[in-house]
């Protein structure tokens, strides 16, 4: 023992304590170990349950979303599972979904069983855990589960597990998650060591005193050279880092600041640290205003802020960007930790993108022609320049509501049925040009020739339809068209002449007299049909034709076999692109040159009757004998009938074989003298046996002289014109057959009735030949024409147009004789017959056209219907290149509706715009680049601040440096995986703090046991004395000094008891509140009030306080869950009191615009500013020493209020009261 008494009191003291400690710790391990587990078990059932709840929180989120309509199912349950199979906690920790039949649905460790029924799993022990799960869930709905489970790096080895799962009924699914045992024994074990340990600590206290002071000197070298290392980082990053101070007295410093300040600004940061003024000076004088601007509102809110700005340096004016937090510092003062960004080459690039976006719109719209995009299936309209909109005189917005069939004439075949069919064949790849008859929106028609093309915007198929105004050229060609009619249908011939001496261009008369096709005739030269015409002359005539204007003359042309027959010709001249062109008219002479010849032989016979006269002449006495013939008679007799003798003297009758047509002694009787018969006309075989015809005129004559009469017969051979006139018969056969054999019916017209028609009119009206005949057009017409027109009006109308020499083609509604009607297209053309004027009408049944144009046009409703419909953004752009093909820019050619409407932009304000023209800068410039170069397509991700929405983006090429992005807005995604890292920042909070604060009164039990420990030695070793005036000395010591102490640390010790208890609580009421399912109803608000403040009758009487309640307005939101709300707030008026005063607490309430404010009122302690931002956070106390409570009550408020779709609001001052406002969506 002595060896005791050699150590130094200190020392033993030290000792002594140390033992003392060490007998205590060991004791609480036996009496607090139960104790200690049962609250760390408590403790992990707890935070596995409230990550359970994390997890079936996202599920009920994706539900909610659906059931709004934002989301389908289908896409809802997918984001939901992808969401939650991403989803981690303390490191390794997942969840997994199973259906109610077994089935796993999501597993992130074991894809490999998703889809799988766990049924069919050959391992008994997994298929019969999760039926245990199903059966769990359809009694209890929720529960803990323990059994063993693979961690996901050692999937061979089972380790104890404890799981918490729930049921989702809406989706028939049910989710878990859990925590390992083996962790749950280790944190056991590590409480236990610690207090193991505690005790070897206290041994070694002394060691640590001894090692403080160098482990002291250690940590100063080491937090120096952690400040070099962080210099260096400053120092080397490109972004400035700065402190800026706002002192008390007004002036701003700079306590520290990176040197990375003097390429930006160019000053170094010794001189911003000396004279700060010298930094304010470099600012922009456009922008230094709301510079200041800023940093004295962020100093009043004490809010972050961000703002872009220029500066001078030297010659450059850079644009900075700066980036700053204040913090309110003991003294009063506001300090910034902030950043700098030069942002200049950002700045520059979105500018050039919002000029290249404006000239690309320009561009597009400054287009003549007018250009419309369809979508490919439905034909809906998904664009249209600015032309478009000037000619037809729409909106955008009429265009894009209208179909294609609107901005068509209607009148067949321009048609929504036609139309669509261009539109399907350009679908399937076909290019289509054609031209097509088009109406304004003022009814105006014109006439446009469209082409159409398929081709592809932003992945999706689409048809680009350009289109240009042709009505003047139509006009043109219809002027023409009449005038190459007129000329085709003239009685005179036409033909047009190349330099060359070619004919170009016959008519009809033309070929029709020269025997010619119009093939062969445009085959050879104006020198072949005219005999008298020479090559050698052709210059000559051109000349004179030059100098003269236009010649006419007469001249013989030669028909194909050879026939001569005569002609006169006017002739003219023209130039056009082409050359010289000679235009002739020629009108047949022959007869009028025939019957000039026949003058002259009139008057040689006259001057020599016998010899020269070219018609048979006889005469005869009554008996028939003959007195008299010509020379014609003798030739033309000998020549047919070989007649070679002298006639004088025979008898006519006889000689000429005429008895069967000609009785002498009738003829005398019935012809008194000067009288004529004309026209006896007789055919005869000649001797070479070929069918002759004669003309015979017979006069009478009397010789009064010598009392006689004679009769004078004059005959002409008419076989020509018999032959003629057979043929002309015969043609007339032809045409009669090809009229009754027309698929169209065809009427003749003696102007206002029908006179003719044939058979395919009675099979088309329905009727007999009786039924038609001489009736008018109206007769077989309704009494209005559907455009509105009365028949009988616009009959006339057509018809008299017709005779004017207009050809009418028309649409015409007919009614047949059965009173049943049918749709048409007439035509109806002037013509002569037998010199009385005519009209032929041809008439067209488009019943089944009609018909099909109406399904066409019903069928590219539906198509347009269906793209309006598109939710995607669509753009199609064209990159631009430099010089040495380097992207520059890109130009927007097109874009649709919902494009338009997420970025709120007009069609003209974007189409044929640069990017740079629309924003800072062309925005993917380099993908979309790469993707008309490779023709590769891609997938990106963006984000467009402007709008705060984010989107997928899959572009692909179109070729010819164009391509297409097609764009998904998921923003909802995104905040979606925000929430959710939030909500595991929340958790990472709750778990951090709950550790934290259940840390401190494990700490205070510690202490107060070891001093109950300390009191119980003493007290056993007072009790072992012998001596007992010294034992009865020293218990009345304890009683008086520590018996006081001991009820001391026991209250301090059932204290942090219910701290402990009070904080899990707290805990598990936060994570329901954020969960629970809202009934969402119109809440009266006084019924609410009433009942809350029932709830604290006691305490307001006990108190004495005055609670008054005005009128509140009803409010949308959960009855429930604003009880808990105003029960909350009414709670911390009555709790944070002020003692000098009556406690004084008003509720009350009014309508704002679509919202419902109320106001809870108290005149208590107040809030200092400083808290007002923060006592809505987690865990947040005014004054954690003075105040009870774990701090969870306003957050749990705000997250009710924020679930509501409200905001909750609050004005304080310091000793005078609070003002806590709920905002909430107004319903009656």
């Amino acid at each position: 023992m002595k060896w005791i008494k050699n150590i130094k009191a200190s020392h033993k003291i030290i000792i002594g304590y140390s033992l003392i400690t060490g007998i205590l710790l060991l004791a609480m391990v036996f009496f607090l170990k139960p104790y200690f587990n049962k609250t760390i078990d408590d403790l992990m059932k707890s935070r596995t349950k409230a990550n359970l709840e994390v997890g079936y929180s996202v599920l009920n989120h994706f539900y909610e979303e659906s059931q709004k309509g934002n989301l389908s199912e289908e896409d809802a349950k997918k984001l939901a599972l992808k969401t939650i199979k991403n989803m981690r906690y303390l490191d390794d920790n997942y969840y997994w979904i199973n259906d109610y039949d077994a089935t796993m649905v999501s597993h992130p460790y074991f894809p490999e069983l998703e889809g799988i029924s766990i049924n069919n799993i050959p391992d008994t022990s997994i298929s019969n855990l999760f039926k245990l799960f199903t059966n769990i869930v359809k009694d209890r709905k929720e529960d803990f589960v323990y059994y063993q489970w693979q961690r996901p790096n050692e999937k061979d080895i089972l380790h104890p597990k404890i799981s918490y799962i729930k049921g989702f009924r809406p989706w028939n699914m049910i989710i878990g998650t859990g925590t390992y045992i083996d962790d749950l024994y280790e944190v056991k074990s590590n409480v236990n060591l610690t207090i193991i340990f505690s005790f070897i600590i206290i041994l070694l206290f002394v060691v640590i005193t001894i090692t403080y002071i160098s482990r002291q000197k250690r940590s100063e070298e080491a937090l120096k050279i952690s400040e070099a290392k962080y210099k260096r980082l400053t120092d080397n990053s490109p972004a400035v880092i700065y402190q800026r101070k706002l002192n008390t007295d007004g002036t701003i410093t700079y306590p520290y600041m990176s040197d990375s300040i003097f390429p930006i600004v160019g000053i170094s940061k010794d001189l911003v640290l000396k004279n700060p003024n010298s930094l304010f000076e470099r600012i922009h004088p456009d922008n230094k205003e709301e510079y200041f601007k800023k940093i004295s509102e962020s100093a009043k809110s004490l809010k972050s802020y961000n703002y872009t700005f220029k500066v001078i340096n030297g010659d450059k004016q850079p644009w900075i960007e700066i980036h700053s937090t204040p913090v309110k510092q003991s003294d009063g003062s506001v300090l910034w930790d902030g950043l700098l960004l030069d942002v200049t080459e950002r700045i520059e690039t979105e500018e050039k993108l919002k000029n290249s976006e404006l000239t690309y719109r320009e561009i597009f719209n400054a287009v003549n022609d007018s250009i419309f995009i369809h979508d490919i299936n439905s034909g809906i309209i998904l664009d249209v320049n600015n032309s478009m909109l000037e000619k037809y005189g729409y909106n955008l917005e009429e265009v894009k509501s209208n179909k294609v069939g609107s901005f068509s004439s209607g009148v067949y075949p321009y048609t929504l049925e036609n139309a669509n069919k261009y539109l399907f064949k350009a679908a399937e790849g076909e290019v289509q040009i054609f031209e097509w008859q088009c109406r304004k929106k003022s009814g105006e028609i014109f006439w446009a020739e469209i082409s159409l093309k398929r081709g592809k915007i932003a992945g999706n198929d689409c048809i680009i339809a350009i289109e240009r105004d042709i009505t003047e050229r139509k006009k043109e060609q219809e002027e023409l068209k009449k005038a190459k009619f007129a000329m085709d249908k003239a009685s005179d011939g036409i033909l047009w002449v190349d330099n060359d001496g070619y004919i170009v261009y016959a008519n009809d008369s033309s070929c029709k007299s020269l025997g010619y096709t119009q093939e062969e005739i445009l085959k050879i030269q104006v020198f072949d049909i005219d005999p008298d015409f020479k090559f050698e002359n052709w210059e000559q005539h051109k000349k004179d034709m030059l100098e003269k204007g236009s010649l006419t003359f007469e001249s013989k042309h030669i028909t194909k076999d050879g026939k001569i027959f005569y002609v006169e010709v006017s002739t003219n001249h023209f130039y056009l692109e082409d050359g010289y062109l000679a235009c002739a008219f020629d009108r047949d002479i022959t007869k009028r040159k025939l019957a000039e010849e026949e003058l002259k032989k009139a008057e040689e016979r006259y001057r020599n009757v016998v010899d020269t006269q070219s018609e048979m002449i006889a005469r005869f006495l009554e008996d028939g004998t003959m007195t008299f013939v010509n020379k014609a008679w003798q030739e033309y007799y000998k020549e047919q009938l070989g007649f070679n003798f002298n006639a004088i003297g025979q008898n006519i009758v006889d000689l000429m074989q005429i008895k069967d047509f000609l009785n002498i002694e009738d003829i005398v009787n019935s012809l008194q003298h000067g009288q004529s018969i004309q026209s006896i006309e007789r055919s005869f075989t000649s001797i070479t046996d070929e069918l002759r015809w004669q003309s015979w005129s017979l006069y009478r004559l009397e010789n009064l002289q010598e009392n006689k009469i004679e009769l004078q017969v004059v005959g002409k051979d008419i076989t020509e014109r018999k032959l003629a006139e057979i043929t002309l018969k015969e043609n007339e056969e032809q045409y009669r057959v090809l009229f009754e054999s027309a698929s169209d019916a065809i009427f003749i017209m003696n102007e206002f009735q029908f006179i003719k028609c044939n058979q395919k009119t009675l099979e088309l009206y329905a009727c007999e030949e009786k039924d038609i005949l001489f009736k008018d057009p109206s007769y077989f017409s309704p009494k209005i024409q559907p455009d509105g027109a009365l028949s009988v009006e616009k009959s006339k109308e057509k018809i008299q147009a017709a005779l004017k020499g207009e050809p009418q083609f028309f649409y015409w509604m007919h009614k047949r004789l059965d009173g049943t009607f049918f749709d048409a297209e007439v035509s109806l053309n002037k013509f002569i017959h037998k010199n009385k004027v005519c009209l032929q009408a041809i008439v067209r049944d488009i019943t089944e056209r009609k018909k099909t144009e109406e399904a066409l046009k019903e069928s590219e409703e539906k198509l347009r219907t269906l793209f309006s419909s598109m939710t995607e953004t669509v753009t199609i752009q064209e990159i631009m290149f430099d010089d040495n093909n380097n992207p520059i820019n890109y130009r927007i050619l097109d874009c649709n509706d919902a494009f338009l409407k997420n970025f709120s932009f007009k069609k003209e304000d974007i189409v044929n715009k640069k990017m740079t023209d629309l924003y800072k800068e062309s925005v993917h410039l380099q993908e979309f680049s790469n993707v008309v170069r490779t023709g590769v397509s891609t997938h990106l991700f963006s984000y467009i601040p402007f709008i705060d929405k984010h989107f997928s983006i899959s572009v692909v090429s179109l070729g010819a440096n164009k391509c297409s992005a097609i764009g998904s807005d998921i923003t909802l995604i995104k905040k979606t995986q925000q929430l959710i890292a939030a909500k595991n920042k929340e958790l990472e909070q709750i778990v951090y703090v709950a550790s934290h604060d259940l840390r401190s009164p494990l700490v205070n039990v510690d202490g107060y046991s070891r001093e109950l420990q300390y009191s119980i030695e003493d007290l056993k070793n007072i009790l072992q004395n012998n001596d007992e005036e010294a034992k009865l000395s020293e218990l009345k010591r304890i009683m008086k000094d520590e018996i006081p102490e001991m009820e001391q640390a026991l209250s301090h010790i059932r204290n942090s008891s219910r701290q402990m208890d009070t904080l899990l609580k707290g805990l598990l009421k936060l994570s329901r509140s954020g969960r629970a399912a809202l009934n969402i109803l119109s809440v009266n608000m006084n019924n609410v009030l009433a009942q809350v403040i029932s709830t604290f009758e006691y305490q307001i009487k006990k108190l004495g306080a005055e609670v008054i309640t005005n009128d509140l307005p009803p409010c949308r939101g959960d009855a429930v869950q604003l009880s808990q709300v105003f029960s909350n707030l009414i709670g911390n008026s009555l709790k944070y009191t002020a003692s000098e005063r009556q406690i004084k607490i008003i509720v009350s309430g009014k309508i704002e615009g679509e919202s419902s404010i109320y106001c809870v009122e108290d005149n208590g302690i107040g809030i200092a500013k400083e808290h007002q931002e923060k006592i809505f956070e987690l865990f947040h106390r005014l004054n954690p020493s003075a105040t009870e409570g774990e701090g969870l009550g306003l957050t749990i408020v705000k997250q009710i209020v924020s679930r509501l779709d409200g905001e909750i609001k609050v004005e304080s001052n310091i000793n005078v009261g609070s003002k806590f406002f709920i905002i909430l969506p107004y319903m009656n």
